[in-house]
């Protein structure tokens, strides 16, 4: 099972090819909301638990250089992300 957790990851950077980053961590943090809500709903196990955990891992290291960022330059990231649109109050 972990296994195909793994490829699902994969799979989701590699179709982000000519993304930026910022769409690789608005990806990444779905999958853990995702996630999220099926562990509210399913039977805990520590294997669930442990798959969560590593996702959670995954998306903070694809969000880390954006987590400092200013709305502009928030924007400016998303411009080479289309199903983003960040809002900049002047």
């Amino acid at each position: 099972m972990r296994y195909i957790f793994f490829v699902f990851l994969f799979i989701l950077v590699s179709c982000s090819n000519g993304e930026s980053g910022l769409c690789e961590c608005v990806e990444a943090g779905d999958v853990v909301n995702k996630m999220s809500a099926g562990l509210l709903e399913e039977t805990y196990s520590k294997e669930k638990k442990a798959k969560f955990e590593e996702a959670i891992e995954y998306r903070d290291s694809m969000c880390k250089p954006y987590r400092e960022m200013g709305p502009a330059e928030l924007a400016k990231a998303a411009e080479k992300c289309p199903q983003l649109k960040i809002e900049v109050d002047n």
